[in-house]
């Protein structure tokens, strides 16, 4: 594999791709353009200790819904989906300096858009095959990267990302525990810096159900199960659930934590959890 490879203990350029081999693992980045500053400023992140897995989760999201199939599902979204996906984009890109250094969890849609406003930008995904096709945005962006790791897992120092980023619902369609996806987010944030997760607004209900009929009609998901579908939870007759994390959840899911937590509302359409990381 051609690139930039780092050995712990030893170094050896090559010309795109940058990876890490650490201890029952590999993990691999990607930056056509990638520069010695923002592959010095990926070092200092990692943190070489951590011993963690790299696995390819096992999940609906995974094996039905990554890669070419989940941009599928954005194609068939209807005009009120894109100005909701729209509007919490441009919510996150309002909370992000032209200094920051940013992480992203379930990497794709937007990484090129966090790119474009922040200083550097990581990109995270258990799918070996979103990683892929997100490579295909990144060509002409010098200030990113890919990395495959377990959201629930981050092997990074802490205190090492301005923004932490979690949007359109990855909370649940990780299917990792809530509460230590978000202790995780909090530690790789710096004090004052801050991390982001969206859901649903219930308002938003009906416009979601109809997003969701237009995939199961385009054969992406199962047919929806209309008897045991209701407010804040879709069922498929495929197994397939999409819950909703309301703005009770989210305060119940930070109340230990040493942060500062905002509920806001965006475009009657998605509910922001805004935290941020207080110094100790």
């Amino acid at each position: 594999m051609g690139g930039i490879v780092f050995d712990k203990g030893n170094q050896t350029y090559k010309k795109s791709i940058f990876s890490l081999k650490l201890p029952k693992t590999r993990i691999s980045y990607h930056s056509p353009k990638v520069t010695n500053r923002v592959i010095s400023t990926w070092i200092s992140l990692i943190h070489f200790s951590y011993c963690y897995r790299a696995v390819e989760v096992s999940d609906y999201y995974s094996s039905k819904l990554s890669a070419k199939r989940l941009k599928q599902v954005y194609d068939v979204a209807p005009s009120r989906i894109r100005q909701y996906l729209n509007a919490e984009l441009n919510h996150v890109l309002d909370k992000i300096r032209h200094d920051s250094i940013v992480l992203e969890l379930g990497c794709g849609r937007v990484l090129s858009n966090l790119a474009g406003k922040s200083q550097e930008v990581i990109g995270i995904d258990a799918s070996s095959s979103s990683l892929n096709l997100a490579r295909e945005t990144l060509v002409e962006i010098n200030n990113s990267a890919l990395l495959r790791m377990d959201v629930a897992t981050l092997g990074f120092r802490d205190r090492s990302f301005d923004s932490v980023i979690c949007i359109q619902k990855g909370i649940s369609a990780f299917h990792v525990d809530q509460r230590t996806l978000i202790i995780e987010s909090v530690r790789v944030t710096k004090p004052g810096g801050i991390a982001l997760f969206s859901s649903y607004s219930d308002k938003f209900w009906q416009h979601r159900l109809n997003w969701f009929e237009a995939q199961a009609r385009a054969g992406l998901i199962g047919e929806i199960n209309h008897e045991k579908t209701t407010d804040g939870i879709i069922v498929c007759k495929d197994g397939f659930t999409a819950s909703t994390v309301r703005a009770d959840d989210f305060l119940a899911l930070t109340s230990h934590l040493n942060v500062d937590v905002q509920i806001v509302e965006v475009d009657e359409s998605s509910v922001f959890c805004e935290i941020v990381r207080l110094a100790p």
